[in-house]
């Protein structure tokens, strides 16, 4: 069960481009959080780190397995040399063959490659987790870009809404000019006002261009390819799921579900493992080691090949060697270095402890900020809706005024821009608030109750 994390992460390499193969013709936020899945490169990166780390604890566990090494020589000795078989000193030409098969165990070291083994085990589980809390920190900036690209988008509707109503305006203005019951200077002022509501439309444009390149980069998209986004039906917004829950109840859904807490508890007893491994350091370390080893050599005469070799299987019989030693190491005198280790593994201890601390009164304190922003948020959108009908009725009232000759043109444009600035309070109150319910969702890993 540990290793199928790791096969999930290396499939999810092989098939980055599975999806992009299959157009998308709409992008909704699941399906850019299973594009950003693939092909991120944050993710791709920490995949790359779990897979590191299953590799170290599978090295970590096979440590505790004996060693063997086979190792053979052959060779042609010239001069005056050593006889490998003899230990005598020669000066005539000597072939000479060695074979030695050796290797080693460790029978007891206070639990310190047990130790290894857990520390190794617990980092990868950590390094999972935090393949996890990356994956959350980009489902992060994927919500934030995304409702960045809608509030744009409708920001852009209530540009072009306005562009129409100052035609519109400048329509009627035109022919009062003509029937002599309007000024020339209303005329100008409305025209400037066109050109300004016109910019107003490229600002919004360019606005939101610059946050479909950041949602493009963060999919690890080519600027080039078409994304388009799907837009929200009109939703009914109830606060219900915010008064079903307390801010306390999504905090210990938080604690719970969140990679970060459960990173900073392993830590802990990475921590732990940590102070019984450099104690065990400062341990004797009792193995057992063997060696096998045989050796040829003879005298290369003026005759055959054949004969040089003469003797080789009965040599190597009777040279054969076995030797199995019981081997002990006692750690003397360390220059307080072991000292010195175990000390610093303690303060590890307390500061790991000390970090999750941190980390969760952070936590805590994000959680009940977004609960609090999040209830104001729905507060505010309600009360816009009712503001924006008030503000728009006003304005009809002030155009048909207007048209009439009896509203001065000031006033009619106070009208719209009041008007105006209610719609645009109320997309960004509703944007706002669809924003921090979706984070507060991410944050407690609860379902969200609206879907994009």
């Amino acid at each position: 069960m540990k290793n199928y994390f790791s096969i999930f992460i290396i499939l999810l390499f092989y098939n980055s481009n599975s999806l992009a193969q299959n157009k998308i013709n709409e992008w909704g936020l699941n399906e850019c959080f299973e594009y950003a899945a693939k092909n991120n490169i944050s993710l791709k990166r920490s995949g790359l780190q779990v897979n590191l780390a299953v590799l170290k604890y599978s090295q970590s566990k096979a440590n505790k397995y004996p060693t063997s090494n086979f190792t053979t020589a052959f060779g042609d000795q010239l001069g005056r040399s050593l006889n490998p078989v003899t230990y005598t000193f020669t000066l005539q030409q000597l072939l000479a063959q060695n074979y030695q098969l050796s290797g080693s165990t460790t029978l007891y070291n206070f639990n310190k490659l047990k130790n290894i083994v857990q520390l190794q085990e617990l980092s990868t589980e950590a390094t999972k987790l935090d393949y996890l809390r990356i994956l959350d920190e980009v489902k992060q900036k994927i919500i934030e870009y995304y409702f960045q690209i809608l509030l744009a988008g409708e920001q852009i509707k209530i540009s072009k809404l306005t562009l129409e109503q100052t035609k519109k305006q400048m329509e009627i203005t035109q022919k009062q000019l003509e029937a002599g019951t309007n000024s020339n200077l209303n005329v100008i002022q409305i025209k400037t006002k066109f050109i300004s509501d016109s910019l107003n439309i490229l600002a919004g444009q360019e606005n939101r261009y610059n946050y479909l390149l950041n949602l493009k980069a963060l999919l690890n998209l080519s600027d080039s390819t078409e994304l388009k986004i799907k837009k929200l039906d009109d939703i009914i917004i109830s606060g219900n799921f915010l008064l079903k829950l307390s801010s306390e109840s999504i905090y210990r859904y938080a604690v719970k579900n969140l990679p970060q807490p459960r990173i900073d508890s392993l830590k802990i007893d990475l921590a732990k493992l940590n102070i019984k491994t450099s104690r065990a350091s400062c341990l004797p370390v009792l193995s057992i080691n063997y060696n096998l080893a045989s050796a040829f050599s003879n005298y290369i005469q003026l005759n055959h090949f054949s004969s040089w070799w003469k003797g080789y299987g009965v040599q190597l019989r009777n040279n054969f060697n076995q030797q199995v030693t019981l081997g002990l190491s006692i750690p003397l005198i360390s220059n307080r270095r072991y000292n010195s280790e175990y000390k610093q593994t303690i303060i590890g201890l307390e500061e790991a402890r000390l970090i999750r601390e941190q980390n969760d009164n952070e936590l805590k304190r994000s959680i009940y900020s977004l609960y609090s922003s999040t209830s104001m948020a729905l507060e505010r959108y309600k009360s816009s809706i009712k503001i924006v009908k008030g503000l728009e009725e006003a304005y009809q009232i002030y155009l048909k005024g207007y048209e009439e000759g009896g509203i001065r043109y000031l006033d009619l444009v106070n009208s719209q821009d009041s008007w105006i600035k209610g719609e645009i309070d109320l997309i960004n109150n509703k944007y706002d608030f669809l924003l921090k319910l979706k984070l507060l969702c991410l944050f407690s890993h609860l379902q969200s109750p609206i879907q994009f």
